[in-house]
């Protein structure tokens, strides 16, 4: 197998290669960047939401782990260097695929759980859903999923869940950030 065109990951001394994603994935990603990316230009933020293609060194010293988040949002500039980011971003986003989902859901999480990422995003292409999860003294705790339903699920809910419901997820780092997920996965 050529890896030429993949994307390389070293998680505990074992190589990933990903293909990159489909268009489904790339919108997401594209999406959901430039919903921070917006945010951060209006709020004068010296934040920066990296998408696909950089290299993050978790343990910034060691050239031989490293991992390419969909969406990296990194606050510190001072850690780049050529290579990448040597450094803890402060939210990271996985855009999960049929080949990449249990990695993401259980390897990447824990890895960034141990990494000291203040929160950590799964976005689910297929369920239209997004998984919050923040850090909590060392542990991810589950904050919240954000389903986009269509009518039909929408009308099985009863009057109290369809109160409470929402397309609307906000990030714990940046309160007032709102993002919706009509925006999102509606293509």
């Amino acid at each position: 197998m050529s890896t030429e065109n993949y994307i390389k990951e070293v998680i505990d001394d074992k190589i990933y290669y990903m293909s990159p994603g489909i268009s489904i994935h790339a919108w997401v990603i594209t999406r959901l960047a430039d919903e921070f990316r917006y945010y951060f230009r209006l709020k004068k933020k010296n934040c920066h939401a990296f998408a696909e293609g950089l290299e993050v060194y978790l343990n910034g010293k060691d050239d031989n782990h490293f991992v390419v988040p969909d969406i990296s949002i990194i606050c510190d500039k001072s850690k780049f260097d050529k290579r990448g980011y040597r450094g803890i971003p402060e939210l990271i986003i996985e855009v999960l695929s049929s080949s990449t989902a249990k990695k993401d859901r259980e390897d990447k999480l824990l890895l960034y759980e141990k990494a000291g990422v203040k929160e950590y995003w799964i976005a689910d292409t297929k369920n239209k859903s997004i998984e919050q999860r923040y850090l909590a003294n060392g542990k991810y705790k589950l904050e919240n999923i954000v389903t986009l339903m269509d009518e039909i699920e929408y009308d099985k809910l009863t009057e109290e869940e369809k109160e409470n419901y929402t397309t609307k997820i906000k990030p714990l780092i940046f309160e007032d950030l709102e993002i919706d997920l009509n925006e999102i996965f509606n293509l």
